[in-house]
């Protein structure tokens, strides 16, 4: 009696008939394998006419127009090197330390994570970082690399980059908390970025799919002939306000980590000065004191009000202008910003939970004031809580601090008890 395999029995002779293997042109992996080693050379020809077509048919020159780089060409608000950095010296002083670390040893940069609130100087450090160790920089965000063909185009540049320069690479992924969250048969995987921060080989499954990349600083198509993509030692730098949202394999990748803490009012006012100086603004230094109040100790609301204050004396007396004291004031009062640089947003939300003196979950207080959840936890809650307004336990509870600051403003009535004594205690406290 001969065996037969179909299992018609159990499942009916349909399951047989429909299996893939079974259906007319099916091509197992084995004969893949098979078809592509006996091709190689054909494949390696085709490759190569492939790049030499599109080298002849490029339309477009690579040189950037002189119209173009004198449209784009300005003056840079931001630091350009460690000298130019203001605060946050420990974070400054262990980055620098390890960068002459790994000069000393003849290395690269170990993987470095730099985290923070938004605003705090995360870019701005990565891009010295990079100059400081030599190479190039490749800076790039955690949505556009959504595909294995996104990460393998990158790497495939940086290691031309490597070669031409002799320099290890470093390359800047920004909100690196959302990498691998894309879904889809080509899509990266978490468990291919490991080997690649750790072992240097980019495991992906682009064998024998031609795609366009770009190698020597020229368009070409590029076609994988293995599963695994060798990619010189580099340095990944690492930015995100989610740093929670981490695995503990990915934070373990990454064996500098940098907590970047906001900035002191005196430090917010050498930032303001030192950015106007960059982008050759005239600025009295009163001026630059009184936009630093409002600037809620962070870089980047400095340079938002530097820009609006720029603007409007710009607009009344030309780009000769300077900006004075009282044209920081106005900018200030047409920006509808209250002491401490809280708008009107922060006021109905210390307001709503001066309401409720037992606190208040997020959910209703986002009702309540008209905004959405992700504008209330990555905007405004952690500048309440900064300023000790705001504390969270099970609910959201105002502070004594923040029920003086609503009396002083006039928002809430003075008269109630609870607020008489948190006056009462600011003013023993000469607050």
């Amino acid at each position: 009696m001969t065996w037969d395999p179909r299992p018609t029995e159990k499942f009916g002779d349909s399951w047989y008939r429909n299996h893939p293997q079974n259906q007319p042109g099916y091509v197992g992996r084995r004969a893949i394998r098979d078809i592509l080693e006996r091709n190689i050379e054909t494949l390696l020809d085709a490759r190569e006419t492939l790049n030499a077509s599109a080298a002849e048919a490029e339309p477009v020159s690579q040189e950037l127009p002189e119209e173009y780089l004198a449209a784009t060409r300005r003056a840079n608000p931001r630091a350009l090197t460690w000298d130019d950095i203001i605060g946050n010296a420990n974070a400054v002083a262990q980055i620098r330390e390890a960068i002459d670390a790994a000069k000393a040893q003849g290395i690269q940069l170990p993987h470095m994570l730099l985290f923070g609130p938004p605003g705090m100087g995360k870019t701005t450090i990565a891009k010295i970082t990079a100059t400081s160790i030599g190479g190039r920089f490749f800076e790039t965000t955690a949505s556009t690399l959504e595909t294995q063909q996104d990460v393998f185009v990158i790497f495939a540049e940086m290691n031309e980059a490597r070669v031409a320069t002799g320099y290890a690479s470093t390359i800047f992924v920004d909100e690196i908390h959302m990498l691998g969250q894309a879904r889809g048969r080509l899509s990266v995987d978490m468990e291919s970025i490991y080997p690649l921060l750790e072992d240097w080989q980019f495991h992906h499954s682009l064998m024998g799919k031609s795609f366009p990349g770009r190698l020597d600083g020229k368009p070409q198509t590029l076609t994988p002939l293995t599963a695994t993509l060798p990619v010189w030692p580099f340095t990944c730098i690492g930015a995100t306000t989610e740093p929670g949202m981490l695995s503990q394999a990915m934070l373990r990748r990454f064996l500098i980590h940098i907590e970047l803490q906001p900035y002191s009012e005196e430090d917010i006012i050498k930032i303001l000065l030192g950015s106007a100086r960059r982008m050759s603004y005239a600025m009295d230094e009163a001026a630059g004191v009184e936009l630093a109040k409002y600037a809620r100790r962070n870089p980047g609301r400095c340079l938002q009000l530097l820009t609006s204050a720029r603007n409007r004396i710009v607009a009344q007396q030309g780009p000769d202008g300077n900006i004075t004291e009282d044209i920081a004031r106005e900018v200030i009062e047409r920006m509808g910003l209250y002491p401490l640089g809280l708008t009107e947003t922060d006021v109905k939300v210390l307001r709503v939970l001066s309401d409720r003196p037992k606190g208040v979950g997020q959910a209703e207080i986002c009702r309540a004031v008209g905004i959405s959840q992700s504008q209330f936890s990555g905007m405004i809650e952690p500048y309440l809580r900064l300023l000790n307004f705001v504390e969270t336990l099970s609910r959201r509870v105002i502070r004594p601090e923040g029920l003086v600051y609503l009396a002083r403003l006039g928002k809430i009535d003075a008269s109630r008890p609870e607020i008489r004594a948190a006056l009462a205690a600011a003013e023993k406290a000469g607050r």
